[in-house]
């Protein structure tokens, strides 16, 4: 793979160099979401897709395919050459480099989104990928303004910007679900599940940018840059 930014690159393979750390964490959320979307429209069970993105699979892969390129030996380098896809080419690429790693068998199968593959696609499913657009949605804005935190930090903060109240509330003021108690644990589950089902039709729809976009404004986040 070729860089624009070859800084990118060498710090993706270097897990003890400077902004490691940060491009682990958004590749970590740019592979989630590209593999459950796919997985969700060729319908392969979530329990095989959450093994798919799980440490010690990505731990196999980094092994077979990127060892000899680094002294480095986790399986988070995957991750964090993702993410540095993602910085110096997009989404797409970011994307099928993810899919093609994780999901080998349906790398030439992944449908384009339409109106057809969506109505494959279930409530529940809508709702996991919309929940992964809002986790890779607040990851890119995260990286974006503290290049210099770690992991655990940005995990945290990012936990914050998405609970399950804040997303509730939004649901209900944007007219997806009733409104309802805040206290109550089914009534929050319910209500954020109706949001991060939109988003999750968004995405299939319409792609990343517009519903990263729908993301930003949900959490009352500047607009990206172009």
């Amino acid at each position: 793979m070729c860089f624009i930014d070859r800084d990118l690159g060498r710090i993706a393979l270097s897990p003890w160099s400077f902004g490691f750390s940060r491009l682990e964490f958004l590749g970590d959320a740019m592979l989630g979401l590209a593999v459950f979307s796919a997985a969700e429209l060729m319908g392969l069970p979530r329990k095989t897709t959450t093994s798919r993105v799980a440490n010690h699979h990505l731990d196999e892969i980094f092994f077979q395919q990127f060892a000899t390129h680094t002294s480095a030996n986790t399986g988070d380098v995957i991750e964090a050459l993702i993410g540095a896809i993602y910085l110096d080419s997009g989404f797409d690429e970011a994307a099928a480099l993810a899919t093609r790693l994780c999901l080998p068998e349906f790398e030439s199968l992944v449908p384009a989104a339409s109106s057809e593959t969506i109505s494959s696609v279930n409530a529940r499913g809508l709702a996991l990928v919309g929940s992964a657009v809002l986790s890779a949605s607040a990851a890119d804005d995260l990286c974006t303004k503290h290049p210099e935190e770690l992991h655990q930090w940005l995990s945290e903060e990012r936990s914050e910007m998405l609970s399950r109240r804040y997303l509730a509330a939004m649901s209900a003021e944007l007219g997806y679900a009733p409104e309802g108690d805040l206290d109550d644990d089914v009534y929050r589950a319910a209500a954020s599940d109706a949001l991060e089902a939109v988003i999750g039709d968004q995405y299939f729809r319409w792609g990343w940018e517009e519903a990263r976009s729908s993301s930003m404004r949900i959490l009352r986040l500047p607009a990206p840059e172009a």
